[in-house]
């Protein structure tokens, strides 16, 4: 049997032949992992865009719950500030009189009669009063710094219910009045009515008063420090 010898170049040829297709299949890899890098990076460009939809799409809702969640806080709000200024207590002046400013009333007697017009009770109700002859006292300027002399509970209680009425008397202050007679001035006689409601977050009410007494006249509303808070 006759065998036919391997020569150098059929050995070398065959090598070629081996290298190129290892060649070959290393290419055709790198061609498959580029294609499936591209791949996996445009599925994560999609997933982000996605992730970045669905992360708005969350703030959108977030945004519309706080802003609903704020309305209906503001709704609430209004529904309790109407509730309280329906319900809560209003007390003002039903009478003042001063017999030694001039009113119809003993000469020592200065009385302050309170009622509740409103329709719950009112707390710990007192009253101030303080005098005066300068004559800016109760004038629209707001020039006149008020402060009071005496400070009073009223007679019966110092809660008024709904519809009640009750009344305190004050010293008369002599030389206030006349001050007032001798200069020819008016005399300012001033006032609050200082209370709390049953609404616990509503601060302490005020209302106050003030009146002119000219000598010889009736007595008249100040231009100022007259109000129902």
């Amino acid at each position: 049997m006759d065998v036919k010898p391997v020569t150098p170049s059929g050995q070398a040829g065959g090598r070629d032949a081996s290298e190129q297709a290892l060649l070959a299949r290393l290419e055709k890899r790198e061609r498959t992992m580029i294609a499936l890098t591209r791949v996996i990076a445009i599925g994560g460009v999609i997933s982000a865009l996605i992730f970045a939809l669905v992360l708005y799409g969350i703030y959108v809702a977030t945004d519309l719950t706080r802003q609903e969640v704020r309305l209906n806080k503001q709704a609430l709000d209004l529904a309790r500030e109407s509730m309280q200024r329906q319900l809560r207590a209003y007390v003002g002046v039903q009478d003042f009189k001063c017999g030694g400013c001039g009113d119809n009333a003993g000469a020592d007697e200065v009385v302050l009669t309170a009622t509740n017009d409103g329709q719950t009770p009112a707390l710990n109700v007192y009253a101030r009063i303080g005098w005066s002859a300068d004559a800016r006292c109760g004038a629209s300027d707001g020039s006149f710094s008020y402060s009071y002399s005496q400070a009073r509970y009223f007679r019966a209680s110092r809660s008024l219910v709904k519809g009640a009425r009750d009344a305190t008397t004050f010293d008369p202050n002599r030389e206030s009045i006349q001050q007032a007679r001798a200069s020819g001035t008016k005399l300012c006689v001033y006032g609050t009515i200082n209370y709390a409601t049953v609404f616990s977050d509503l601060a302490e009410r005020e209302t106050r008063f003030c009146f002119w007494y000219s000598r010889g006249s009736e007595r008249s509303p100040c231009e100022d420090h007259n109000g129902q808070n």
